[in-house]
């Protein structure tokens, strides 16, 4: 289904030529031209009281009255009533199609408005996870040939979704939303009959197992991922393909390989270790005591020549540290047992009843502790 959602001023408007993928159309009113070229299922008009409503002969539309927009009380009172009105679009066209396209159409809005509508648009998306924002067309007036041009502003979403993608990157660590944004891109070029470049798909599909495989905490999959991903971040189709199709990516690359990077340390407990640092800076305390925990084990074999990944040996390894944090004083064995409880009250989910009053921030700031001790005994131990 399709929504166009138009804005109407007050104006005197003269009739132009408007300019929309390559075809012309003469209209005072820049709906004209978008309704007949996309022939929207239903359309909104919003506008004021004082609004040139008389110009809307011949079309059929629902019509939505928002205050002018002088200052933040009216700006909230627009949100809210565009919020509303929009939060309970229909969801099927009646042919089955689950997705609403939203066609904003902001030539005559007024005042701040225009940007306002931008931000309201991707609100809307999140508070309605049928609505897609198709376009957010804007018609360029040139006075002296009286053309106007209609320009598409949807890429203006695309940027606050990469700059929201980016913050998750930088705060937790998950790349799920860049791969979901090149996702979407997919979609768009497939409407438009064309793909996705092979490098970006393959970018794509890269993260989604980064993440996927962060998530479950799967850690001896990670270090041919972050090859993968380093070795497709360096490759120059990547690049070019990026800076025609997805630009924003281009400044997003080197946290990207940052990540990577940690990702590709040998041996393979200095590598826990170092994931297990990662999960915390990146605020996941109890996957952080998750893999502190085996990279300790990993630790113990190795250095008793065993190999890690002997699932009947690491038990045996875990067995014996068990065995000697009960008469044992050892900075390796007392590390053990600090990590191995407070792992289990995690993993436990601290259902047990405990007369301590418990602190989840100091217990965080703990695991920091934990990963800084761990960097000193276990290096100490290797040289």
């Amino acid at each position: 289904m399709k929504t166009l959602i138009s804005f109407l001023g007050k104006g005197d408007y003269r009739e132009v030529t408007y300019k929309l993928d390559g075809l012309e159309f003469k209209s005072k009113l820049s709906i004209g031209p978008i309704k007949e070229h996309f022939g929207p299922d239903q359309i909104y008009i919003v506008g004021t009281e004082e609004s040139r409503w008389d110009l809307l002969t011949n079309i059929e539309y629902k019509k939505i009255i928002i205050p002018s927009g002088r200052d933040e009380v009216e700006l909230w009172q627009i949100f809210d009533i565009m919020a509303q009105s929009l939060q309970t679009l229909p969801k099927e066209d009646g042919q089955g199609q689950s997705k609403n396209e939203l066609i904003f159409d902001i030539t005559h809005c007024f005042r701040s408005v225009p940007f306002f509508v931008v931000i309201l648009a991707r609100f809307i998306e999140f508070i309605n996870k049928d609505v897609l924002i198709h376009n957010i067309f804007y018609g360029f007036i040139d006075n002296q040939t009286m053309e106007s041009k209609i320009v598409d502003l949807a890429p203006l979403l695309d940027l606050l979704g990469f700059i929201n993608s980016l913050n998750s990157l930088e705060k937790y660590g998950d790349p799920e939303d860049i791969s979901e944004l090149l996702s979407q891109k997919g979609r768009k070029l497939w409407e438009s009959k064309q793909v996705l470049p092979p490098s970006l798909k393959k970018l794509e599909k890269t993260l989604n197992t980064l993440t996927a495989t962060t998530k479950m905490t799967y850690i001896p999959q990670l270090n041919q991922i972050a090859e993968d991903l380093d070795s497709l971040l360096k490759d120059p189709a990547l690049i070019s393909e990026a800076r025609t199709y997805f630009r924003p990516l281009l400044y997003m690359t080197d946290r990207l390989e940052r990540m990577a990077q940690r990702f590709k340390i040998s041996p393979e407990w200095r590598a826990e270790l170092e994931i297990a640092r990662w999960y915390n800076d990146n605020r996941h305390p109890s996957q952080a005591l998750l893999v502190l925990r085996e990279a300790i084990i990993t630790h113990v074999c190795m250095e008793k020549g065993l190999d890690p990944y002997d699932g009947e040996k690491r038990e045996q390894v875990e067995t014996e540290l068990n065995t000697e944090r009960m008469t044992k004083k050892e900075p390796l064995i007392k590390l053990w047992d600090s990590v191995a409880q407070y792992r289990n009250r995690t993993a436990h989910a601290l259902t047990k009843k405990n007369t301590q009053e418990i602190n989840p921030e100091k217990a965080q700031r703990r695991v920091q502790n934990f990963i800084e001790e761990a960097e000193n005994i276990l290096t100490r131990g290797t040289e």
